[in-house]
């Protein structure tokens, strides 16, 4: 018995350890980080504080100064903003909690416009004059939309009193035939609409006789920061300057904006191509850089994505 007892010893200790799957590492590594950064609630019971707090500032002003706090300006748009922001990355990286609040902020916000823009008075007007700027830039408007098409026939009145799509890059006209579902012609609306905000943004095109330092300051206004401002990164300022030196948008010149601004642009943000579904159909190689298929099936979305002139 004592021999057996020794050898099964022997046996257990020849026995090599079981490695952990990759998923049980994750979960090792993910523990070990949610100590490191959240030792304890207070920071986040203080954020969710402070956010409460702001709210009921706000409020007492909507009731005590009703004239003033039309034109004020709460710090809760710039909370939500970029609190939006980041929950909308977080969705794309395929979380679940963040995919289904995404949803739920994204149906109360088309109600609350659908409250806001109802019916016909100089209130609604004024409103919708306020959200115009915004509107004349975009092919589309967030609303409400049923199955019983009876319930979604004041679009076009919505519309017009929007501007909708009166100053926006794409061919917004009602005759353009074109689906933003297609992935391809996603990523060339998300890239036209990341520069058409840019030159918005800079107020002009760039013109021969401006130096181009003031180019450049400008621009370095807007470079990401340690605090999560801006819209940017440094690496990519030569990109948007290039890119207000191009010709206005249209078919004849999709191919430009695509070699000059939007694939360096892609290349910088996503330099392997394969994590974009866009790519999915492309052979981009063995670690996704293989750029010119890419750049010719942009070239060839944007194209008619594009008004004709």
């Amino acid at each position: 018995m004592k021999t057996n007892s020794n050898s099964n010893a022997n046996a257990s200790k020849s026995v090599p350890a079981t490695p952990k799957s990759p998923a049980a590492l994750q979960w090792v590594a993910y523990d070990l980080k949610w100590r490191e950064f959240y030792p304890n609630e207070s920071r986040r019971m203080t954020t969710i504080g402070n956010i409460h707090a702001m709210q009921s500032e706000h409020l007492w002003f909507a009731e005590h100064t009703p004239i003033p706090f039309k034109t004020h300006w709460p710090e809760m748009d710039i909370i939500a903003s970029l609190a939006v922001r980041y929950l909308c990355e977080l969705a794309r990286q395929g979380n679940d909690h963040a995919i289904r609040e995404a949803g739920s902020i994204a149906i109360e916000v088309c109600e609350l416009l659908d409250e806001l823009l109802h019916g016909e008075s100089a209130t609604v007007d004024e409103r919708a004059k306020e959200l115009r700027r915004l509107a004349e830039e975009l092919p589309y408007w967030p609303m409400l939309h049923f199955k019983h098409r009876q319930a979604v026939n004041h679009f076009e009145r919505l519309a017009d009193k929007l501007h909708l799509g009166e100053r926006c890059w794409l061919n917004a006209d009602e005759r353009a035939n074109y689906s933003l579902q297609t992935p391809v012609n996603r990523l060339a609306w998300r890239c036209v609409r990341h520069f058409q905000e840019i030159h918005e943004i800079l107020g002009r095109r760039f013109s021969s006789d401006e130096p181009e330092q003031t180019i450049q300051e400008r621009l370095a206004n807007y470079v990401l920061n340690d605090r999560g401002q801006g819209m940017i990164y440094e690496h990519e300022i030569p990109i948007y300057e290039a890119s207000l030196r191009l010709c206005k948008l249209s078919k004849k010149t999709a191919r430009d904006w695509v070699d000059v601004a939007f694939m360096p642009w892609i290349k910088v943000r996503w330099p392997d191509l394969r994590v974009l579904p866009a790519f999915a159909s492309v052979d981009t190689g063995p670690n996704g850089r293989r750029y010119a298929p890419a750049r010719r099936k942009l070239t060839e979305a944007l194209t008619g994505l594009a008004p004709g002139a």
